[in-house]
C-alpha cells in the first residue's frame, strides 16, 4: 500500500511540473499531396504557425533548421505521415513532447484549407485535430495561422490541464483510503485513556506500548514528561516563595504589634518607636519582594506546563503519523491470577 501510495506521489509529481513546464513542439514541413503550394505558401504555413506556438503560453516551437536536420538525416518521412516508432524516435531526438504535422490543399476561389494534427511523442498517438480555411494571400494567411493555432493551443492547455487534475484527483483519492486505512492503527486520547484498535490503555501501558514500536514518539512524550517535572518544580518554588513572603510579612506586623501591646511601650521615646516602624516596614518590603518574585515564577510555570503536556500529546499524533501501521499487533487482554486475586495483563 505505501509503495503505491509512492508512486502515485510520484507521478503527480512528475505530472504536475509537466503542466508548468514549457513544452517542445516539432513543426514538420507542409504536407501538400497535390503539389499545389507553392514553396513561399508552405514557408509561411510553418513559419507563422511556429511563430505562433512560441507565443503561446507553455509551448515552444523547436528549431526549423534543426528539425530538418535530424529529419534528413535520419531519413524519416518528409510528407508528415511517420509511423509511431518515427514519431518517439523523432520525438526524443529532438527533445519534442509533441508533434505538429500541416497539411495544406487549394480550396478554389484564392483560399487555402489548413489542417493541423498534434501527435504525441510518448504514445505516438493523435492528440487533437483542427482545421480552418484560409485566404491564400500574405495577410490571410498570417491570420489564419493565428486562428489556427489559437484553437490547436487552447485545446491542448486545456487536456493537458484536465490531465493533471484528473491525476490529482486520483492521488487525493488514493490518499483518502490510505489515511482510512492507516486510521484503523490510529491511537486515540480521551483525558488519561489510550485506546488502540478497540482496546483501552492507561498511561502506564501506552508508553510501554511507545517505547515497544514507536521509539521516536516514545522519546517525544518522556521529553514532555521531563518538562512537566521542571514544571511543578518551578511551580512548587514560586508558590514557596509566595508563602515564604507572606510569612516574613506576617510575621513583620505581628512582631510590631507585640511589641506595642508591651507596658514598656510607653516608655520608647519617639525615634526609638519611629526605628521599630522603619524596621517593620522594611521586613513587609521584603516579604511585598519575595511574593513577587514567587508569582512570577509561578507564572513561569505555566508556559513549561503547557509545553510538556503538548509534547505528551503530540506523541499520539508522531505514532499515527510514523508508526501506525497493521504489522503491530493489537493489544490483547487476559485474565491472570496471582497472590493478590485476579487481574489483567494487556499483552502486546
Amino acid at each position: 500500500m505505501k509503495r503505491v501510495f509512492l508512486l502515485l506521489t510520484i507521478l503527480v509529481s512528475a505530472l504536475s511540473s509537466f503542466a508548468l513546464e514549457t513544452k517542445k513542439i516539432a513543426i514538420l514541413e507542409v504536407v501538400d499531396k497535390n503539389n499545389e503550394l507553392s514553396y513561399y505558401q508552405k514557408l509561411m504555413l510553418r513559419t507563422r504557425l511556429a511563430e505562433e506556438v512560441n507565443k503561446a503560453v507553455g509551448f515552444e516551437a523547436y528549431d526549423r533548421t534543426n528539425m530538418d536536420a535530424i529529419m534528413g538525416e535520419h531519413n524519416f518521412q518528409r510528407t508528415g505521415f511517420v509511423s509511431q516508432d518515427q514519431i518517439r524516435r523523432l520525438g526524443e531526438m529532438a527533445g519534442a513532447a509533441y508533434i505538429l504535422v500541416i497539411e495544406g490543399a487549394l480550396s478554389g476561389q484564392g483560399s487555402l484549407f489548413v489542417s493541423a494534427v498534434v501527435l504525441d511523442v510518448e504514445t505516438g498517438k493523435m492528440v487533437l485535430t483542427e482545421s480552418i480555411n484560409m485566404p491564400s494571400s500574405e495577410e490571410g494567411l498570417i491570420q489564419g495561422c493565428a486562428i489556427l493555432a489559437k484553437k490547436v493551443f487552447g485545446k491542448l492547455s486545456a487536456a493537458s490541464n484536465a490531465y493533471v487534475q484528473e491525476a490529482k484527483r486520483i492521488q487525493q483519492e488514493k490518499e483518502e483510503a490510505e489515511e482510512a486505512e492507516r486510521a484503523k492503527y490510529y491511537i486515540y486520547k480521551h483525558k488519561n485513556t489510550y485506546t488502540y484498535m478497540g482496546s483501552k490503555m492507561d498511561k502506564k501501558a501506552y508508553v510501554n506500548f511507545l517505547k515497544n514500536n514507536c521509539p521516536e514518539a516514545y522519546k517525544q512524550y518522556n521529553k514532555g514528561t521531563k518538562t512537566i517535572i521542571g514544571g511543578w518544580c518551578v511551580f512548587g518554588l514560586g508558590l514557596a516563595c509566595v508563602a515564604g513572603g507572606g510569612i516574613e510579612y506576617f510575621m513583620a506586623g505581628k512582631n510590631y504589634k507585640d511589641v506595642e501591646k508591651r507596658q514598656y511601650w510607653e516608655l520608647y521615646t519617639d525615634d526609638q518607636k519611629e526605628s521599630l516602624r522603619k524596621k517593620r516596614d522594611q521586613y513587609y518590603t521584603i516579604g511585598y519582594a519575595i511574593m513577587g518574585v514567587g508569582g512570577a515564577i509561578t507564572i513561569t510555570s505555566i508556559p513549561i506546563l503547557a509545553v510538556g503536556y503538548s509534547k505528551q500529546k503530540k506523541s499520539v499524533q508522531t505514532y499515527n503519523r510514523n508508526c501506525s501501521s497493521p504489522k503491530i499487533s493489537p493489544l490483547t487482554l487476559n485474565l491472570t491470577a496471582g497472590p493478590n486475586g485476579l487481574g489483567v495483563a494487556m499483552n502486546f
